[in-house]
């Protein structure tokens, strides 16, 4: 791909997007959050003063990404507690969630990848590192950190050999390869993948999330206590981060089970219309968990046997009550994060797509993740799951032992980082 098309198809993109704006909500948010955007932050920084500390960008896609680098950020922060952390999004979904996280001074959405605005932002942020997340490649930001001379680091990152990288017409994403500092995969294939291509900058450090739901699971909960009047010492199916076509998988077991069983589930867009369109199609008695651990609910929802999850930001936490989890996403284009329900040392189903997610594979191999590719199948995974017990318990086991194999990467990503930098200097 030459320069000259990578501006063109990001130029129809944004083009896309604005005609999409007025009906859609997530295209609107993207194209209001950029309005006058390099004008607000260089008034940021105005405001904020001359820098006198470490200052340190880290770039997200997404919430997903946000989680890979947050125990890195919580790693740096408590190794230079004076250092200035610009946080920055792709997409909607992140910004909007983590826009005030506290350990970040700035939270912005990414200006839109030209070559003015990336020059203009840099030299506005002035930043000491760059830290990009797994799959984050803009061309004009890499190489305008590049010819400023700026430490910039790829972490988390996996890499397979059918990428635009190794083609033969990805000329431009090579060199955008070239423009790190550092590279951290989580895996050996990854490594494997890049020396044989002549990239020797590469180091495996793991996948960060683990470290992330580790501290995950030791974090309290503040409607613990009302989960558990809820649920009533019944068995708990945890659905998280559901689309239409994994209710289509799900809904069939929930009509026709009639053993105790308690249904938590966190559809993946919580809008009005999704959360009424899920409350149809279930056909029993839901909660929205809003109006559960609402005051005025006085405990009248025990009786449910749905609980709806209508917020953003808490899957994370419920699925310590799960018995069995679910997770959405791969009768679609992605799986959604199983590293979450696997900490608290559940069994996961998902659904037939998760060849891209080294963790689904590891699961299957080792008998804690299942993958399911329609209803009966969901259906017989989970009633052998609900009815043996030994089981559950041989999983739990198994799961918790995979988090302790693999916990670390971030002290080794920032260990790396930290080496480099001063090494360099």
């Amino acid at each position: 791909m030459s320069l000259i098309l990578y501006n063109i198809t990001l130029f129809l993109y944004e083009l896309t997007l604005w005609l999409a704006s007025p009906w859609n909500v997530k295209a609107k948010k993207w194209i209001s959050g950029r309005k006058n955007l390099i004008f607000k932050i260089e008034n940021d920084f105005i405001e904020h003063g001359t820098k006198k500390n470490t200052r340190i960008w880290v770039h997200c896609a997404s919430l997903g990404e946000f989680e890979q680098a947050r125990p890195v950020i919580e790693l740096i922060k408590k190794d230079i507690p004076t250092a200035e952390i610009i946080l920055t999004f792709y997409s909607p979904s992140g910004f909007e969630i983590r826009k005030n996280y506290a350990l970040a001074e700035f939270v912005y959405y990414l200006p839109i990848d030209t070559s003015y605005n990336a020059g203009k932002f840099i030299s506005i942020l002035k930043p000491d590192i760059a830290i990009f997340v797994k799959y984050e490649f803009w061309y004009h930001y890499l190489n305008t950190l590049k010819n400023k001379k700026i430490h910039v680091f790829l972490i988390s990152a996996i890499f397979t050999q059918d990428q635009i990288f190794f083609r033969w017409y990805g000329g431009l994403f090579k060199k955008m390869l070239e423009t790190f500092t550092h590279i951290f995969v989580q895996n050996e294939s990854s490594l494997k993948i890049l020396t044989s291509h002549g990239y020797t900058n590469v180091t495996v450090s793991g996948d960060t999330r683990f470290d992330r739901v580790r501290i995950l699971c030791g974090e309290k909960f503040q409607e613990e206590e009302k989960l558990k009047k809820f649920i009533q010492e019944i068995p708990v199916l945890v659905a998280g981060s559901i689309w239409e076509n994994d209710l289509r998988v799900i809904i069939p077991l929930i009509h026709k089970f009639n053993h105790p069983l308690k249904i938590i589930i966190a559809p993946h867009e919580v809008d009005e219309k999704s959360l009424k369109m899920l409350e149809d199609s279930l056909q029993k008695s839901t909660i929205r968990y809003s109006q559960f651990t609402s005051n005025e609910n006085k405990g009248k929802s025990i009786e449910n046997s749905i609980l709806i999850l209508d917020t953003i930001g808490l899957l994370g936490k419920i699925y310590r009550f799960a018995a069995i989890s679910y997770v959405g996403g791969a009768f679609g284009k992605g799986l959604h994060n199983i590293l979450e329900p696997a900490a608290y040392g559940t069994p996961v189903i998902f659904g037939p797509h998760y060849q891209r997610f080294p963790e689904a594979v590891e699961m299957i191999n080792r008998g804690t993740g299942f993958s399911v590719e329609n209803s009966q199948e969901f259906s017989d995974t989970f009633v052998k799951l609900y009815s043996d017990t030994n089981l559950r318990e041989k999983i739990f086991t198994e799961q918790k032992k995979y988090m302790e194999e693999n916990c670390g990467a971030a002290e080794s990503v920032w260990e790396g980082i930290r080496n480099k930098k001063l090494s360099a200097n």
